[in-house]
């Protein structure tokens, strides 16, 4: 069997935080058209096809965070990724409202590019909204807040995009 050659992974001496900063979202079916090198796994060059509206949203601080979850079978010789985004949006608002029903209208597929709290950018693929909850706090502290979570499997973890290429999305869309 010809795989590919295993490849070293070494410590980082930069800093590492956990959290999102931003994530912009746009229906699947408008997708992204990107080239990947399989040396680095960053997505070189990007463009979308159709008629894309790409939706952009931040959160506050140590509210929001993605993972990754490899499942392999054996038997079947199958491996899937799945991704889970948990996207937390505080002060809950009519617009808002309106926005998350919106996300899950027609269980539609989603794409999205995040920006984590390292400054470094990442595109996920079929995502679906697969919960959303919450509601008024209890105390006055505790605000009032929407959770939203997105879910996809694919083949492959997250590909990585390099920051100017990213910066495609910055001025793309508002969001809640």
């Amino acid at each position: 069997m010809s795989c590919s050659l295993l490849t070293q992974i070494t410590n980082s001496c930069d800093g590492n935080i956990g959290g999102i900063k931003e994530v912009y979202l746009w229906d699947i079916e408008d997708q992204l058209v990107y080239n990947v090198t399989n040396t680095t796994w960053l997505v070189l060059g990007i463009s979308l096809v159709g008629n894309t509206s790409i939706t952009g949203y931040t959160f506050t601080r140590e509210s929001s965070n993605f993972t990754e979850e490899l499942a392999s079978d054996l038997v079947n010789g199958s491996t899937v990724w799945t991704t889970t985004l948990n996207l937390m949006f505080t002060r809950r608002e009519a617009l808002k409202s309106r926005s998350v029903k919106i996300l899950a209208d027609g269980q539609r597929y989603l794409g999205a590019l995040v920006r984590d709290n390292n400054d470094l950018w990442w595109v996920f693929q079929d995502l679906q909204l697969t919960a959303s909850g919450d509601g008024s706090g209890t105390t006055k502290e505790d605000g009032s807040k929407y959770s939203v979570t997105l879910v996809g499997k694919t083949a492959t973890p997250a590909y990585g995009i390099s920051g100017p290429t990213a910066t495609f999305f910055a001025t793309a869309g508002t969001g809640i």
